[in-house]
């Protein structure tokens, strides 16, 4: 090979490492000034009295401006759609590392009983730059996509998480499904979803270090199972729930309070697994009556939940 096609093969590879760099960190700019909660997270505007975790079903379940009518506190919910439950030890570290500590952790457990779903660690790839700890979870779960990431900066920015984030210009606390099945959707979601209940350690602990970092910032947490539609409910059997909560109080020795069955007109939501906005609206009037979110009282209700 003559020099001079080496010095050609080396100024490529020059302009493309640059190229990478830079596109890299401009994304990281668009992204880290979006309303995307995560994007907020690391900006450290998202101080709380109380904070919920979780995957889909904290996130629309527990519904920010419905919790803070009855509540009268400041509300942030940290849960995204099919978030990993091996992430939430890292968004939730992160969280305090970035905020003050908030008063109570709501954190909705249905995430240990369900296998992460095909490119669910792979979509935090934009959160690589914000923690490292994100690269080697993804490195875990899919090799190939981990040593990309880590090749490449522009190539974590490849992903839905980042183009959700640029049609976000205000903050997305508010967002929540807010419709109504119909029956024939009804019968066509509820007969063709699993009904397994997972039972994973590895999801168990990491549910163990959320609680555990939450005891060291003085953080009261309240382990909760979210409502399920009625009909899917059926599905389920409530030998199966019960049974599957009890092994989670057991693994984590800590209580669960089980909302399962707490809402049972089938408006009130947007698909068997979760509430639309007027629902959630219900469920925060529904845990105010039991002064669930009372933070000077004990880690739970269990008792009182179970009884509805």
């Amino acid at each position: 090979m003559s020099s001079r096609n080496l010095l050609k093969i080396l100024l490529f590879v020059v302009i493309v490492f640059v190229g990478d760099r830079l596109g890299g960190e401009l994304m990281q700019r668009i992204f880290m000034k979006s309303g995307f909660r995560y994007s907020m997270l690391y900006r450290g505007e998202l101080e709380a009295d109380i904070a919920v975790l979780g995957n889909s079903r904290g996130l629309h379940m527990y519904h920010p401006p419905a919790m803070e009518v009855v509540t009268g506190q400041e509300v942030v919910n940290l849960a995204f759609n099919g978030l990993p439950t091996q992430a939430m030890p890292v968004i939730w570290a992160d969280y305090l590392k970035h905020h003050n500590a908030p008063k109570l952790l709501v954190l909705e457990i249905s995430c240990i009983g369900v296998a992460g779903a095909p490119g669910s660690i792979e979509q935090l790839s934009v959160l690589i730059d914000q923690n490292s700890n994100f690269l080697e979870l993804i490195q875990d779960r899919n090799v190939r996509v981990g040593c990309a990431a880590k090749l490449s900066r522009l190539f974590r920015y490849n992903g839905s998480l980042m183009w959700r984030s640029l049609l976000l210009k205000n903050s997305d606390q508010s967002w929540i499904m807010d419709s109504q099945l119909n029956e024939a959707m009804l019968e066509q979601l509820v007969e063709s979803s699993t009904t397994e209940m997972l039972r994973s350690k590895e999801n168990i602990d990491a549910i163990r270090q959320v609680i555990e970092t939450a005891s060291q910032h003085g953080v009261q947490v309240k382990l909760v199972l979210a409502p399920y539609h009625p009909r899917f409910y059926e599905r389920l059997t409530q030998p199966r729930v019960d049974a599957w909560r009890d092994w989670v109080e057991k693994e984590v020795d800590f209580p669960v309070d089980d909302h399962s069955q707490r809402m049972t007109d089938p408006r009130l939501f947007a698909d068997h697994l979760h509430l639309n906005k007027q629902g959630a609206k219900q469920l925060a009037e529904s845990l105010k009556s039991l002064d669930f979110f009372d933070t000077r009282k004990s880690n739970s209700t269990v008792e009182s939940a179970r009884k509805f």
